[in-house]
């Protein structure tokens, strides 16, 4: 039987449901230990009205759902930033860019320990993913990987959540920020949602395969495709508010290339 967790996402910082808890982390990293693969997706993000009952759930595999999002943006950021709850998430809300902004490292870091805390332990939620995708002219990759890393390791520290990712892209700038949190702070979290699906839909196989292998380390594919044999740790959708149309065929399809066919599972 499957097993089901739930993160939080937010803009960006995401909250994720995770169906199995995450080791906490160790001097030496190694995947949470799981007899099955793991299969996330994100939900909510769209607004449609989609449930978890509605998203079909492979009894062979450990199942995250990844709420979508939990905003932060700061009084420059949209007209009616006043009326918002301190929160954090995504690419962007109401058509404003959902940027990441610290007055300090130490006021962020309080700041965001104290609302995660409150809706992770409101909502039984049982970890967090990381997908901010733009950043002030003063939130320096050191400044975004010391707001972040001290936040995750925080949260961990004090049992609050047991999974942490992030889900970085191939950007110049998303690429300098993530890889200076996973400099300092890599061990602190359990999965990289990396979002191959932002490469060109014209992109060959020979091409992804050479993506995946310049990316790879703790990888979640971000598409159902190629990956080398024994190399493909488990995939991630984008998102289930998309794939209610058509009854979620490429999740169908996804967890069965992981798990195989199993009675029941359509």
């Amino acid at each position: 039987m499957a097993s089901l967790s739930l993160l939080i996402a937010a803009a960006a910082l995401v909250v994720v449901a995770a169906s199995t808890a995450a080791t906490a982390a160790a001097p030496s990293w190694a995947p949470p230990s799981s007899p099955r693969p793991l299969f996330r997706e994100y939900i909510g993000a769209e607004g449609q009205n989609v449930t978890f009952a509605d998203v079909p759930v492979h009894p062979g595999v450990d199942f995250h759902f990844i709420l979508s999002f939990a905003i932060d943006y700061a009084a420059a950021d949209a007209a009616n930033a006043s009326a918002a709850p301190p929160l954090l998430g995504g690419d962007t809300v109401f058509g404003y860019n959902a940027t990441f902004r610290a007055s300090s490292v130490d006021a962020w870091v309080d700041n965001a320990v104290a609302s995660l805390t409150a809706i992770i332990t409101r909502y039984g939620i049982d970890g967090v993913d990381i997908d901010y995708e733009h950043f002030g002219e003063r939130e320096t990759p050191e400044v975004f990987a010391e707001c972040v890393g001290r936040l995750v390791r925080a949260l961990k520290s004090a049992g609050v959540i047991s999974v942490a990712s992030i889900a970085p892209f191939a950007n110049p700038d998303v690429q300098a920020h993530y890889g200076e949190l996973w400099r300092r702070y890599g061990r602190d979290f359990d999965y990289v949602n990396f979002q191959f699906y932002a490469y060109p839909s014209n992109t060959t196989v020979p091409e992804f395969l050479g993506y995946y292998y310049e990316q790879s380390g703790r990888v979640l594919q971000g598409v159902p495709g190629a990956a080398p044999p024994g190399r493909l740790h488990g995939i991630f959708v984008w998102a289930a508010d998309n794939s209610v149309a058509d009854g979620f065929r490429y999740e169908r399809l996804a967890q069965r290339f992981l798990a195989g066919a199993a009675p029941g599972f359509p």
